[in-house]
């Protein structure tokens, strides 16, 4: 688990969530006239916006939350809400779902592209146009190259409220009304995100401090086209990214039953793979992921369904048909609701538009079900007026690594987030501290408000506390068997054994005393056997080699040592007096007495008994005649 995205962004309360800048969502301005400021720390009604559109829109604030200028795709209003020199005549749409998509160059602060995609797939297309917010003056002369009017910003004639300086560039010739874009892997550049008209290709333009690059495109998915009957209307619906930009959303309104598709999103390579279709009565119109990219809303504008919520991790375990009974109904379509775009605002909540003079609010997008807080008729718009659309905004994150998914052995585990000298802290868990210590397996995630660079960091990490492991040898054993088979009693892990051997068993054939360490998922033990066992057969004199003697074969005798109890040795004289006498196994006799007096030379006779272990406890009983004489040469077993 893992990496921790920070998402830079507005904020108004502890843990919003963010878009491209700080504080650069504060202020929307859509519908007839309509908008919302986020700069008191709620959202508070605007009335003195001139933007009237049915549908898509955009706006831009700067880092500190102070108007630049907003759009319905067709004209741009500076922070004045005049229109922008040269900001009218832009290939937008006003019944375009997502009409405008403003996003900031890289590494320019000044200057700012307008994507535009024309409604109902018509001969406008895909386009941008640039607005520079400039900080010098150029002279302000109007330039043409290639047909394109280009106009050199000049802050003194603009009074520092921007200008266009190169309109309606035309990237594709027919696109649907899709629009978003994704902040690369890199952190600093964009993917800008479009769909082709009369195709199931995905268009994906690189935005870098070099300006629009070559698209990446990825055919993938439903067909949008022309059907019959029902003109161009499959143009028509949101298409939505996750803030972490791993995933995609894309409502076709006008597909009954078959309009909802999310995909798997790569923001190192551009490209989209592994479409889950979410089949859904009704026309799916606004889409937004949750904070946490844990859900997924839909809007629909017609059909019992108002908002559904969709959990993304049943679109790895389910099928369709099981997806379409899985979403959750958040409220329903009725005669006084119209229900339009779905748009996560900087303070972690999801804005609703509805026709009226309301909006709705889901102020706890990442629970589940109605504990998501649906609030109806939440902002009042005072005397303006929502249509079906909200600001198209880039919602976006980057990662930077905190480690890899962890498992640990009984826990506890110690989650660590980055400690700042004036930060506040929420996890998952409901603590607040930057450290935390976990019993149990799931993932976690925390929340950091860094005051000092007014960002919202998000950290999530996956963390399995396995059971402990026993490894068990049993008791020492003492036995008959030639061999044995030694288990650690611990499946799937890793061994290291006394011998060097690394498999779960070992087979041994000599007594001695033998260990074994076992690691599974992290959790080690260890245990020790002593063995005594059979063996192999040990060739027995009972006389010493400094003893010479005859007759080697009549005094020796096959044991080993685990087989032999009961053990007595006795030497008799020829005339049977005993002379000699041991119950002592490993005890040899050395030709004297008990006292230590050395024996004459002459005939002996031996006697030894035993009982037998391995022969169920049978007395044995060896004999045989020795002759001591001079020692001239050493003697062995």
């Amino acid at each position: 688990m893992k990496r921790l995205g920070v998402l830079i962004f507005a904020i108004s309360s502890l843990f919003s969530i963010n878009v491209f800048g700080q504080n650069e969502a504060n202020n929307w301005y859509f519908g007839n006239g309509a908008g919302i400021s986020f700069s008191s720390g709620k959202a508070t009604a605007l009335t003195n916006g001139n933007l009237y559109t049915n549908e898509g829109c955009a706006s831009i604030s700067n880092n500190s939350g102070k108007l630049l200028f907003y759009t319905d795709g067709i004209t741009v209003w500076d922070r004045e809400h005049t229109p922008m020199a040269n900001g009218s005549g832009l290939n937008g749409g006003a019944s375009s779902t997502q009409s405008a998509l403003i996003v900031p160059e890289p590494g320019n602060s000044s200057v700012y592209y307008i994507f535009t995609v024309g409604e109902d797939a018509g001969y406008l297309g895909l386009s941008y146009t640039k607005v520079d917010m400039g900080n010098k003056d150029t002279g302000g002369s109007d330039q043409f190259k290639n047909n394109k009017h280009f106009l050199a910003p000049d802050l003194k004639i603009n009074m520092g409220k921007g200008r266009i300086t190169l309109k309606n560039e035309r990237l594709l010739s027919q696109a649907t009304e899709k629009l978003t874009a994704v902040k690369q892997k890199n952190g600093v550049d964009y993917w800008v995100i479009s769909h082709k008209w009369n195709s199931n290709e995905y268009y994906v333009y690189p935005l870098t401090s070099h300006g629009v690059g070559k698209p990446v495109v990825t055919r993938v998915g439903l067909f949008h086209g022309k059907t019959t009957g029902n003109k161009n209307s499959e143009s028509i619906g949101y298409l939505k990214s996750s803030s972490d930009g791993k995933k995609l959303a894309s409502a076709i309104c006008y597909r009954m039953s078959n309009g909802i598709e999310v995909f798997d999103f790569d923001n190192e390579t551009g490209t989209l793979s592994n479409a889950f279709k979410i089949p859904a009565e009704g026309y799916a119109y606004g889409l937004s992921f949750s904070p946490d990219n844990s859900k997924l809303y839909v809007s629909f504008l017609k059909g019992e369904n108002g908002i559904v919520q969709y959990n993304i991790e049943d679109l790895k375990s389910k099928t369709e048909e099981e997806l379409a009974s899985s979403g959750i109904s958040i409220i329903s379509n009725s005669e006084d609701y119209s229900f339009g775009a779905l748009q996560l605002g900087p303070d972690g909540k999801i804005y609703v538009a509805r026709v009226g003079s309301y909006l709705d609010i889901i102020n706890n997008p990442n629970s589940p079900g109605t504990a998501c807080g649906y609030s109806a008729d939440a902002i009042n718009l005072g005397n303006r007026y929502s249509t079906y659309g909200l600001p198209n905004i880039v919602t976006s994150s980057y990662d930077i690594s905190i480690g890899n998914d962890t498992s640990v052995c009984n826990g506890p585990l110690e989650l660590r987030a980055p400690t700042y000298s004036d930060a506040t802290y929420m996890w998952s868990t409901g603590e607040t501290t930057s450290n935390i210590k976990v019993m149990e397996s799931g993932t976690y995630r925390v929340q950091i408000y860094n005051a000092l660079t007014q960002r919202l960091e998000i950290g999530t990490i996956a963390v399995s506390i396995v059971p402990p492991i026993t490894v068990d040898l049993g008791p020492d054993v003492s036995n008959c068997d030639r061999s044995m088979v030694l288990y650690s009693g611990v499946k799937g892990g890793k061994y290291l054994w006394s011998t060097g051997e690394t498999a779960a068993e070992i087979t041994v054939d000599k007594s001695g005393k033998y260990s074994v360490r076992v690691d599974k998922n992290g959790c080690v033990d260890e245990d020790d056997i002593n063995l005594v066992l059979a063996g192999k057969t040990t060739v027995f004199t009972p006389l010493r080699d400094s003893v010479a003697h005859k007759g080697f074969n009549n005094t020796t005798f096959y044991y080993s040592e685990t087989d032999v109890v009961n053990y007595h040795l006795q030497i008799f004289s020829k005339g049977g007096k005993l002379k000699y006498e041991s119950n002592d196994v490993k005890q040899n006799w050395t030709a004297t007495t008990p006292k230590g007096k050395e024996i004459k030379k002459g005939e002996y006779k031996w006697v030894v008994t035993y009982n037998s272990k391995c022969a169920d406890n049978e007395e044995i009983r060896k004999e045989g005649i020795l002759t001591l004489m001079e020692a001239k040469s050493g003697m062995t077993h």
